[in-house]
């Protein structure tokens, strides 16, 4: 009867011989990432600012008018909290797509901006 060679068992951080992560590369770590980072802060900002008005009003007191302790403790906000923020995150990946074009377009506008006044200052340094 032959015998079977197991091969040692491997773990998440063990290197094997056969597969290796792939590496990220060096724009995905220094442009892709903050991006993708910065656009969904910014898309659960959006989000929050869009929501917060609802939920208090919800609860019973006008926007502006300081709540007190009471109606802080009404038991849907508390119990709802988690179905709350994960509707909250979905929507902010939903978004997010419009947000990344928004900061584009904002860096584009920046650097338009930043080149304009480098012109202007050349020129004043050095006039023509």
């Amino acid at each position: 009867m032959p015998t079977k060679h197991l091969s040692p068992p491997t773990t998440p951080n063990s290197p094997t011989l056969h597969h290796r992560e792939p590496q990220e590369s060096l724009l995905s770590r220094t442009i892709l990432a903050p991006v993708l980072f910065l656009s969904f802060i910014f898309s659960l900002l959006i989000i929050d600012r869009r929501t917060s008005p609802s939920i208090l009003s919800r609860r019973g007191f006008p926007p502006g008018s300081p709540p007190s302790k009471e109606k802080y403790s009404h038991p849907y906000y508390h119990s709802h909290q988690r179905k709350l923020a994960r509707e909250q995150m979905d929507e902010a990946f939903a978004i997010r797509a419009k947000v990344i074009v928004g900061l584009c377009v904002l860096a584009g506008i920046g650097i338009v901006g930043m080149a304009a006044i480098g012109v202007k200052i050349w020129s004043w340094v050095y006039g023509s």
